[in-house]
């Protein structure tokens, strides 16, 4: 399983139990609140597990400007949030769970950003037609980064063309 994955796997446990409390209490203030700890905490991760698979140094912590990187990414990802909260009091809980889990492919753009930065698009950066869904992944080889297709059979033509045009150099 590639480590964006296993990333994945932690986040989405972080956002399903925000909404696990969401649907308990009903609010939407608190639910923005515990959605944005999940955020920040696994853009942090795979911001720093992105630079260490890149680097081979696992960080502590980041310096100022990869903070700052790291703000600007989440940054994006609280506006949507905030939009998401507002709306959640109209939404079931089974929606409410699924538009949470969006988040989660964001979360994948930031480790392959970090991991292999420079390059124009990143599977869950929302730039395909699959948007945050992409199940696609990026390894690298002495060629460059090629986009590899995810394990489904539906994948979006913007995944298709990026593979074909795989590989990419940064």
């Amino acid at each position: 399983m590639p480590t964006a994955d296993r990333l994945a796997s932690l986040a989405a446990a972080d956002l399903q139990q925000a909404v696990r409390a969401y649907v308990r209490s009903g609010s939407a203030a608190a639910f923005e609140r515990a959605m944005e700890r999940a955020l920040v905490k696994a853009h942090t991760a795979a911001y720093l597990r992105g630079t260490a698979d890149r680097t081979g140094v696992l960080a502590t912590g980041l310096s100022r400007a990869e903070r700052a990187d790291v703000r600007a990414l989440i940054a994006d990802q609280l506006g949507y949030l905030r939009d998401f909260a507002q709306s959640a009091p109209d939404l079931s809980p089974p929606a409410v769970a699924a538009r949470a889990a969006l988040y989660v492919g964001a979360m994948r753009a930031t480790y392959y950003g970090a991991r292999y930065p420079g390059l124009d698009f990143y599977p869950g950066d929302g730039s395909c037609a699959c948007l945050t869904n992409c199940q696609c992944h990026l390894e690298a080889d002495e060629d460059g980064v090629f986009w590899v297709l995810g394990p489904n059979d539906n994948h979006c033509d913007d995944c298709r063309e990026r593979a074909d045009g795989s590989p990419y150099t940064r």
